[in-house]
């Protein structure tokens, strides 16, 4: 099973493209939620993805000249 189901906090920062900091400061807001294993802790791919998904989009206005 090469599926990728739960992430560490680094692997969450560097799937996200955030700090550290950030991504505490998302756990701590509830925007971003996490598992507990033993003392590690993790953030579920499906967690990632739902983060991801609520982004606003961005529209980009092209203009030809």
């Amino acid at each position: 099973m090469d599926i990728k189901l739960l992430f560490t906090v680094k692997e969450s920062c560097d799937a996200l493209g955030q700090s550290r900091s950030r991504l505490y400061e998302h756990f701590q807001a509830g925007t971003i939620k996490t598992v507990k294993v033993g003392k590690r802790t993790y953030v579920k791919a499906t967690e990632l993805q739902r983060y991801v998904d609520s982004l606003p989009q961005v529209t980009m206005d092209v203009v030809s000249e």
